[in-house]
């Protein structure tokens, strides 16, 4: 199993914003425009490939929320964390957070819970994960982040039988590490399987390798009644990790 560290910043609120950053790419024009549905479809078979592929990946996170309460009033929370990213199993991705530290304080809690449950499976795991992820929730800020901060919720969209939801357009190009990609964007009322506000109109708007399918970022902005918010997710490949 692999391990990596990154950080994550998310903020919430009235208006509200969430960044998970893996890698920052560089940007700059291509010549040759890329066809919709071509890019659609390497993407479809991309995040298919992706779900239904065994991996899984152990990671310390350090996870800095913003909330802001009664108008421009800012309200900050640090957690450190050891995470677990899964993916190939019946359920899909799988994403796992066990909370250890918060605003500098430790909670004294004993490292690789996760890992020690997932390899010995005991008969109780899903009660004992679960309990888990309700100890760690209860020391984040806001609502909303407690179900939309998992990174790969935002590939829903683009998954085979939901992307005729979205009503999908191009929106540019752009070269990311040196390869093309296309910008896909896309707007709808609710999405299934994506955990936000009911009611919520969700545009999402993705940079897509138009050779591979790859997604190298995502971006979903999400408005219902008095509620805001907008999460980018930034994908890296880390050869040999």
């Amino acid at each position: 199993m692999n391990r990596r560290d990154f950080v994550r910043v998310a903020c919430a609120g009235a208006v509200g914003a969430a960044t998970f950053e893996l890698a920052t790419p560089a940007s700059a024009s291509f010549q040759r425009g890329p066809v919709l549905q071509d890019v659609l479809a390497a993407a479809a078979t991309y995040i298919a490939d992706y779900e239904t592929t065994p991996w899984a990946m152990l990671a310390e996170e350090r996870y800095q929320q913003t909330e802001t309460r009664s108008g421009s009033r800012q309200v900050q929370r640090f957690l450190e964390s050891e995470v677990l990213l899964a993916g190939g199993g019946a359920s899909g991705w799988v994403w796992l957070r066990d909370v250890l530290d918060v605003d500098g304080v430790s909670l004294k809690r004993e490292l690789g819970r996760l890992q020690k449950i997932l390899v010995d499976a005991p008969p109780d795991a899903q009660a004992r994960l679960r309990r888990i992820m309700l100890e760690g929730m209860a020391h984040h800020l806001g609502n909303a982040l407690r179900t939309v901060d998992p990174p790969t919720l935002d590939l829903i969209p683009l998954r085979r039988d939901m992307q005729h939801r979205m009503g999908f357009v191009l929106d540019g190009s752009k070269s990311l590490n040196g390869r093309p990609h296309a910008i896909v964007h896309g707007v709808a009322r609710e999405v299934p399987g994506l955990p936000y506000f009911s009611g919520a109109v969700v545009q999402s708007r993705f940079w897509i390798d138009t050779a591979t399918g790859c997604v190298a970022q995502s971006e979903v902005q999400l408005e219902a009644r008095f509620r805001q918010a907008k999460i980018t997710v930034r994908y890296a490949h880390q050869p040999g990790r």
